[in-house]
């Protein structure tokens, strides 16, 4: 800690801020700027931003739910089998996988425009 550091805080002013010590007297040299403490502190940032990140991980996830089983009934319609593949597709499944997908879908997009 600085010889400063325990002397100075900040104060707001409209102009600009302006160093004070802890006694209310100003501060009358720059030098203790540097180890001056803000007299409010500031809103700290989240950089990963989790609660968005999220919600866009889940639209990521009921998005791709659609369009890929979306795309094996379109191939299983037309007659095409993914190589190496042996058996039929349970068209079933991929429905219900293409509901639940647009369920998540739909909650993950509300979710984000109310963040």
């Amino acid at each position: 800690m600085g010889v400063g550091a325990a002397t100075g805080i900040w104060e707001e002013s409209a102009r600009m801020p302006r160093f004070v010590r802890r006694n209310g007297q100003p501060c009358s040299s720059y030098s203790g700027r540097e180890h001056a403490e803000p007299a409010y502190a500031p809103r700290q940032m989240d950089i990963f931003n989790i609660n968005e990140l999220l919600a866009q991980l889940m639209l990521a996830l009921g998005v791709a739910l659609v369009l890929g089983n979306g795309y094996a009934l379109v191939m299983a319609r037309r007659g095409v089998k993914p190589k190496g593949m042996e058996g039929e597709l349970h068209k079933g499944r991929a429905w219900w996988l293409i509901l639940v997908g647009l369920l998540i879908t739909v909650w993950a997009g509300v979710s984000l425009m109310a963040l």
